[in-house]
């Protein structure tokens, strides 16, 4: 029976094919002893090892360490063996370290946690899950190693669970796999379109619309692709675009600056100076672009146990980014000196900091870290911070002195102007990146802007309503998930002058209006 459902889009596509349920189908009963389960860790080891992807490759240390090994291990203490329910118990655990992560994109790693237990039991059980045919994988949430083993046989992906940061989302990304999320499983057949629409069992009506919408979307699709190297001027300035990178595979598809480098990546493992410095050397030779470095952004919480940081009860208001610099002053240390022994050899990187809220911690970071290495290498990367609390939004301008750049984080900054956790579903109606306040709050930050150099660096540089309104308020530096790119300079290609756009009640709107236009088939 025909059923239609609208899920949350992860990255858009359109495809239709049989649906293939990712399940374990396990003998329940079956216990295992603990050199079955070491055998099982030291082979998946030895695999994860053989990847050409780091972060699959960083899961071997993962399987190495103690405190993790401990969890898996601990049933085998109390009743002397592991069976299946053990590893649900190990991944709820897990599921409560990681709980009050702060970091949005490390509270992400948790599905790479998972996908290692997940692993281990299929390979302890026997259990491969390799596709036999081209289908749509259905999933509760889906792995990263599934996507990677797979990916020449995934049409699609539906799951119930998914987020913008998780590796499997930048996995499909990176293969241009249709991901949807939100969605319950009710058919055999699966048909996803790129607005999110998934309809199980189609009809032969829904056929015929599929090829017309199929026709459209590529045709769009490859107007836009048209555009990825074209340069684009609004109001007489050009436009520049950059990229977000995540992960030292992303390296793999980015030919463009890139506007902010996450590095929480590195951290499922303790990264010493040498281990920062060649990871960061790769992706600057592979990339040949200048790199806006942004140091390590992590929560007061016990998300990784060489850190050895107190838990908080709110550890979004608590010590989180530059905040625990203090304590975490070796391994920012490293960092730094990684950077500036790059720089001196040539490689154009940038240093930000994070979640920055009174002016004097971007006095103490420079006086710090920054300043020492100026005198010693004899060189200066420019020196920014990211813009994520409405208290530096209303002040760094006054730190115009020492600030060669800011960057507009607006994930956090639009969190913390509206107080909602974007991560709370059942206030996510709430986050909104076109509330009013917030749309005054960046118009606040332009005004101030004046010998600092200023840029987005948030997800919302992917939204079209958002980046005209950004455009209209001088932004010209725009950092988006490089796959967006494209697409959003054929929608500003489709203006050759914006004007101010004043904020007001009926801004909203007047936004998505014009976002209709642009994209209409009659223009």
């Amino acid at each position: 029976m025909r059923v239609e459902l609208k899920g949350r889009v992860l990255n858009p596509g359109i495809c239709v094919g049989p649906v293939f349920e990712l399940r374990q189908p396990v003998n329940l009963d079956k216990r295992f002893s603990e050199d079955e389960l070491l055998g099982a860790i030291e082979r998946l080891r030895k695999k994860y090892e053989s990847y050409d992807d780091y972060l699959m490759q960083a899961r071997s240390l993962i399987l190495e360490d103690e405190e993790f090994l401990k969890i898996l291990t601990a049933p085998l203490k109390s009743k002397g063996y592991i069976e299946a329910k053990d590893f649900d118990d190990a991944k709820q655990q897990i599921e409560q370290i990681f709980s009050n992560v702060a970091n949005d994109y490390v509270k992400e790693r948790l599905y790479d946690f998972k996908d290692i237990i997940e692993s281990i039991k299929m390979e302890l059980f026997g259990t491969t899950l390799r596709l036999s045919e081209k289908s749509i994988v259905y999933a509760h949430e889906i792995y990263p190693s599934f996507i990677i083993e797979n990916r020449d046989k995934i049409l699609g992906i539906i799951a119930l669970k998914g987020s913008e940061t998780a590796h499997a989302t930048i996995l499909a990304r990176n293969f241009d796999i249709p991901y949807v999320v939100n969605v319950e499983l009710l058919g055999k057949i699966a048909m996803i379109l790129p607005d999110g629409t998934v309809i199980f069992d189609p009809t032969d009506d829904d056929f015929a619309r599929y090829e017309q919408i199929q026709r459209n979307y590529r045709a769009q699709k490859d107007m836009q692709e048209k555009f990825k190297n074209v340069d684009i001027v609004v109001n007489g300035q050009s436009i520049h675009f950059m990229a977000n990178v995540g992960t030292i595979e992303e390296a793999d598809f980015v030919d463009v600056e890139v506007g902010l480098l996450r590095t929480e990546f590195l951290l499922e493992s303790k990264p010493d100076f040498e281990f920062q410095y060649n990871v960061y050397k790769k992706i600057a030779q592979k990339i040949g672009k200048p790199i806006t470095l942004r140091t390590f952004d992590i929560g007061g919480d016990k998300e990784f146990e060489f850190l050895n940081l107190p838990k908080e009860n709110n550890p979004f208001l608590g010590k989180r980014g530059v905040r625990l610099y203090d304590v975490l002053h070796d391994l920012i240390n490293d960092q730094v000196e990684a950077v500036f022994r790059l720089v001196k050899e040539g490689y154009p990187f940038k240093i930000m900091i994070p979640m920055v809220s009174d002016l004097r911690e971007i006095y103490e970071f420079h006086e710090r870290f920054i300043a020492p290495r100026i005198l010693r290498y004899g060189v200066k990367p420019p020196y920014g911070i990211m813009i994520e609390t409405p208290s530096i939004a209303l002040s760094y301008h006054h730190a115009r002195d020492i600030l060669d750049f800011a960057s507009i984080g607006t994930n956090d900054l639009l969190q913390y102007t509206v107080a909602v956790e974007r991560g709370n579903e059942s206030i996510s109606h709430l986050y909104d990146h076109l509330n009013i306040g917030f749309l005054k709050l960046i118009e606040l930050i332009t005004s101030k802007s004046a010998g600092i150099e200023l840029s987005v660096c948030g997800e919302s540089a992917r939204i079209p309503e958002l980046v005209y309104f950004y455009v209209s308020k001088g932004i010209r530096r725009l950092s988006m998930s490089y796959n967006a790119i494209s697409k959003i300079k054929y929608f500003l290609s489709r203006f050759s002058t914006i004007d101010d756009v004043e904020v007001d009640e009926n801004t909203p709107e007047r936004l998505r209006e014009v976002v209709r236009w642009a994209f209409s088939k009659e223009n």
